[in-house]
């Protein structure tokens, strides 16, 4: 497994949208990589609508790519570490738990989504420990979470992974440790194929065949193509969803990112 994270890289398509009037994006794997920072590398940036405009959705897409030259990835799998389910109809307080070790207590997670009335709002705890501490309000929608430093305010990675809950009790995903967000706002679509070309019309339609889903651990992972053997020199195509609430509040920064697993491989 050590091999995973020297060969295994991120490559973008050859056709990547600037806006929504480019035409025909994704297509065959490119010779670019990418470097994960997904919003302004691979998404472009899109505003949130005024009130009654709905959800602002973006496609996009990229590539898994072994550039092994001999060695095959078995039971290869891709997930979304820091996706968050979402939140579901009822209003509620949000609340995070850190580590027992206490190593994250000099920071406050910022939770970033609308309160009862339906209003864009951001509310925060301070974290101890792996004590579950709640907001003091309800939500009624949880777009994402941030992780940040106590003295400074500013964005700030976490020691270990940070649980985000709903009413204090069911999880809906991590902050994980080395990162400072969490968000409910992307699907991921595998093709059924390596090396695929698939397109989509523009960044504001779905390509063919497309099935999104959310699988945020690696119990939920998608299989990769091929049986889940993502052979030397092969590459997975990852199409994404983007799909931001109207009326939510602006982030500084908004990590989004994928998780490629497996086994056998340099074995």
């Amino acid at each position: 497994m050590s091999g995973l994270a020297n060969w295994l890289k991120l490559y973008k398509p050859s056709v990547q949208a600037v806006d929504f009037s480019t035409e025909n994006i994704g297509g065959a794997i490119s010779e670019n990589e990418a470097n994960q920072n997904m919003i302004g590398e691979i998404f472009f940036e899109m505003p949130s609508l005024a009130a009654d405009g709905g959800v602002n959705t973006q496609i996009a897409k990229l590539f898994a790519l072994n550039t092994h030259e001999t060695e095959d990835l078995t039971n290869g799998k891709i997930y979304l570490p820091n996706a968050m389910d979402d939140w579901g109809a009822n209003d509620q307080t949000a609340a995070a738990a850190g580590h027992a070790s206490g190593d994250d207590d000099d920071k406050f997670i910022r939770f970033l989504g609308h309160d009862t009335n339906g209003d864009p709002i951001a509310l925060e705890v301070s974290l101890s420990g792996d004590t579950v501490v709640a907001t003091s309000n309800s939500m009624t929608a949880l777009q994402s979470v941030e992780a940040r430093d106590d003295t400074s305010g500013e964005l700030t990675a976490t020691a270990h992974p940070v649980k985000v809950l709903r009413g204090g009790a069911t999880e809906l995903g991590f902050v994980p440790g080395g990162y400072y967000t969490a968000t409910s706002e992307f699907d991921l679509w595998l093709p059924a194929t390596l090396n695929d070309t698939t397109t989509a019309a523009d960044a504001a339609t779905d390509p063919s065949g497309a099935s999104w889903s959310r699988p945020r651990t690696l119990s939920t992972a998608v299989a990769i193509a091929n049986s889940g053997v993502l052979t030397a020199g092969a590459a997975q195509g990852v199409w994404q969803r983007w799909q931001l609430p109207e009326r939510t509040k602006p982030r500084w920064d908004l990590q989004v990112l994928i998780a490629v697993a497996g086994s056998s491989f340099l074995s």
